[in-house]
């Protein structure tokens, strides 16, 4: 019954580096040529997070490896008729992947987004082909719930999105 535009003001850090030329070039790049620029934008991010997080019940973080930014990670409010359930998503710079530091950077937000910010769930999205990002949610407690079959482009190709949910009460009897 809403739409959402808290975000809308906040520039497209590939764009303002002039990486690419519109959003219908980014779109049309494959899942790692559009990461790169975006991640080395992760302080820009970064700064928005920090005034947006002030108005609003989401969480923004950056994560850190040897005191340098390698991702970001972030729960925001499903908006819509009394949502009760928070949408996680994280990025990582690909030199990192595979170290275990998403898998930990997902608890450490769990932790807060049920603790502090009291979301009785929290839900996230996956491209069926990235079974690394399936594997970090399933470490962390997290059910395959569903699948969106050929719902997203990866790669210029259309691809399975997969849902994936955590219930604060799982997470707890988990983590105790």
């Amino acid at each position: 019954e809403t739409v959402d535009s808290r975000y809308d003001y906040i520039p497209n850090p590939i764009l303002k580096s002039r990486s690419a030329d519109s959003i219908e070039e980014i779109e049309g790049w494959d899942e790692k040529k559009r990461q790169i620029p975006m991640l080395y934008c992760m302080r820009e991010y970064v700064d928005w997070w920090n005034i947006m997080e002030r108005h609003n019940d989401d969480i923004f973080r950056a994560v850190f490896n040897d005191g340098e930014i390698v991702g970001l990670i972030s729960v925001s409010m499903q908006y819509g008729n009394q949502s009760i359930d928070g949408l996680l998503g994280y990025m990582m710079m690909p030199e990192y992947c595979g170290k275990g530091i998403m898998t930990k950077a997902v608890k450490l937000m769990l932790d807060e987004a049920f603790s502090i910010r009291e979301f009785h769930r929290i839900s996230a999205w996956v491209y069926k082909p990235n079974v690394a990002s399936s594997r970090v949610l399933e470490k962390n407690g997290f059910s395959l719930e569903g699948m969106q079959k050929e719902a997203v482009l990866c790669e210029g190709k259309p691809t399975d999105h997969l849902m994936y949910g955590l219930l604060k009460k799982d997470y707890r009897t988990i983590n105790n």
